[in-house]
């Protein structure tokens, strides 16, 4: 498994998106170069602008993120729900669409000031990122949402701090198991064969503290070539 890192030009909630769609086909093609077989976009801001590009980009299958509203909308009991995201994930046409068709449910979009850093930071429950985290969401809560829909790859991380702030207040749902069940169904579709069982990582941020919470959370190795 190959993973990349574009750390260096995080918050992408913040980025232009002819950056953010400039770099997606730059490390697509750095990673077409590396042999890849299947391709994740696990970025909600980069899917919302560059997948519909990427796809038409490449000759594999590619993996794109969802916000998880279905699940969402069938664990919601007050009908409210907030979806928790950057503001270009919230504009996109993609979003909009979703929300539309389930007009049964309250959809609250909401950005989350702070978020994507802390967790760039490896900062998931200090009192600083507490205080983020309950700046956003003690407001929904009082409003009477029930469910929070975490649509930024980055917001999974601070999940258990969440929950631990809120307990059976709130339901917390995301997209991971849908796109582990997408790429599982792709790979055995397509036959695509698997790896050595090593992860090998790039990041395009040269702080080395950040290349060890990398190797923390799974990565193998991660290797200095640039992208």
């Amino acid at each position: 498994m190959f993973y990349l890192s574009d750390s260096g030009y995080a918050p992408y909630g913040q980025q232009p998106p002819e950056l953010i769609l400039q770099r997606a086909i730059r490390m697509t093609d750095f990673l077409l170069d590396k042999g890849v077989a299947l391709l994740v976009m696990a970025c909600n801001t980069a899917t919302s602008i560059a997948a519909k590009s990427v796809r038409e980009h490449v000759s594999i299958p590619v993996v794109a993120m969802e916000p998880a509203l279905k699940p969402a909308k069938w664990v919601t009991q007050t009908g409210k729900v907030a979806v928790l995201a950057t503001a270009h994930t919230l504009s996109s046409d993609n979003l909009a669409h979703l929300t539309a068709s389930m007009p049964d449910v309250q959809w609250v979009l909401t950005v989350c000031p702070g978020w994507v850093e802390a967790v760039e930071r490896g900062d998931f429950d200090s009192d600083r990122t507490v205080g983020l985290i309950r700046h956003v969401v003690d407001r929904l809560v009082a409003d009477g949402v029930d469910t929070l829909v975490l649509g930024c790859t980055h917001y999974p991380f601070l999940k258990p701090a969440i929950a631990g702030l809120y307990g059976t207040q709130l339901h917390i749902v995301d997209a991971t198991e849908g796109v582990t069940n997408r790429v599982v169904e792709l790979v055995q579709t397509h036959g695509i064969l698997p790896g050595e069982g090593r992860s090998l990582g790039w990041c395009s941020r040269s702080d080395s503290s950040y290349w060890d919470r990398m190797k923390a959370l799974g990565i193998d190795e991660v290797l200095s070539e640039r992208f």
